[in-house]
């Protein structure tokens, strides 16, 4: 399987992208190209003059965070306000000023980007840009229906003869249109056909994966994107529990282009094929239903273990927020049971320490008690470390053996100094 603006880990980058660009049908002079970026830096640049300066953003939050501190210890004080002041004027000083000005800077960013619209500079760049743009459609002869539609775009590698998306995919926004007997897929600068009589169906892409971007105008937590496998964090775009792609057959080697499943009609009316049924998303899915079983397609969780990190994985990835996002997509349920696992053995060594200095070292009020928390904490990221072979973010035996004899050390090290 090759896919159409993904790119495989382990072949060689350049070769893939002449592959791909057998299907490139039109391309911007680099002239129009550079001068479409230039447009885009204007209008960038003409927002941010238009809103609150970085430097006053920075301030905002400075103030606000420690008002707002002082500000719930103040409310939460079982004294009166007089008494209060008089102990911790400090408090009462810090909440005022921080509220006061932070409060005004929030306003007075939020004013500004409601106006940032209505900015004369910004409609100039808008409108330049927009010339531009529409410069470079008629000389890619792109038609003024063509539709705007998400496309993923992403790196991948295959393990066990399954495509598994490696980091987060980018939702790009591209436009589809049918020109006589190709389907057409364009960014604005480069124009990809499909032959529409190659084209052998829309299928349905099973497993979760990490999503980046959202360029739809309405709120990603409406019903239709969520029956979609849109997953949200805090409010915001953050997976896909499955998608869907273009499938088509070029000299022999089946080809698909990525989508997420908000766009299928769009594929299905351009196309004239009848896309698959999406699986029905709830929180507990039916027994036997096309979810379930889309879940466990991949077989049981295994966990993966070795001396050190493969050369292949994106070890600073595992770190962002997103990175559980398609293990979670695929298996919800264990997924909380492996982080409340982890949670638990992260603080463990930290409360026997402490039950064994209370019941044995009751008098005992030595500050090196301190290094040996210090060290429990160590000894935690190790055994939280194990739990991450499950979650395919598994660290290496060094790291978790390096963890234990480290943080022991500074546990015994510290029930030596307090004795």
């Amino acid at each position: 399987m090759k896919y159409l603006f993904g790119s495989n880990c382990a072949d060689n980058e350049e070769q893939e992208l002449r592959e791909q660009r057998r299907f490139l049908k039109a391309e911007l002079p680099e002239s129009m190209a550079e001068e479409l970026n230039q447009r885009d830096e204007e209008l960038i640049e003409a927002q941010k003059k238009a809103e609150l300066p970085k430097l006053l953003k920075i301030l905002e939050w400075v103030f606000l965070v420690p008002g707002c501190l002082c500000g719930a210890g103040v409310l939460r004080a079982s004294v009166s306000s007089a008494e209060g002041y008089h102990n911790a004027p400090w408090a009462y000083w810090i909440a005022g000023i921080g509220l006061a000005v932070g409060g005004v800077l929030a306003l007075a960013d939020k004013l500004l980007r409601r106006r940032s619209d209505k900015n004369e500079a910004v409609l100039a760049a808008r409108k330049t840009k927009g010339e531009a743009e529409r410069n470079a459609d008629n000389w890619l002869k792109i038609p003024d229906g063509a539709k705007k539609t998400d496309v993923l775009i992403f790196a991948y590698k295959e393990k066990d003869g399954r495509m598994k998306v490696r980091g987060p995919a980018l939702n790009g926004e591209m436009r589809i249109y049918r020109s006589e007997d190709e389907l057409c897929v364009t960014d604005g600068t480069e124009v990809f056909a499909i032959p529409i009589n190659s084209v052998t169906g829309l299928r349905l892409v099973p497993g979760g994966l990490a999503f980046l971007g959202w360029n739809k105008g309405d709120r990603p937590d409406r019903e239709k994107y969520q029956k979609a496998g849109l997953t949200l964090q805090r409010g915001e775009p953050s997976g896909l529990k499955f998608c869907c792609a273009l499938e088509w057959i070029d000299s022999g080697e089946t080809w698909q282009l990525l989508f997420p499943a908000y766009e299928l009609s769009k594929f299905e009316k351009l196309t004239g094929k009848h896309g698959p049924s999406l699986p029905e998303v709830k929180l507990k899915p039916a027994k036997g239903s096309v979810e379930e079983l889309m879940r466990r397609y991949d077989g049981k969780v295994h966990p993966r273990f070795y001396w050190t990190v493969p050369r292949d994985e994106n070890v600073g990835y595992w770190f962002s927020p997103m990175s559980d996002e398609a293990f979670k997509a695929d298996h919800p349920k264990l997924y909380i049971l492996l982080v409340s696992i982890g949670i638990f053995l992260l603080v463990l060594p930290m409360f026997g320490l402490l039950f064994a200095v209370i019941t044995m070292k009751p008098d005992s009020n030595s500050p090196w008690i301190l290094l040996g928390i210090a060290g429990a904490f160590v000894v935690g990221i190790g055994l939280f470390n194990v739990v991450g072979a499950w979650l395919e973010q598994y660290l290496g035996h060094w790291v978790t053996i390096a963890c234990v004899i480290l943080g022991g050390a500074m546990m015994a090290a510290s029930w030596l100094l307090m004795a």
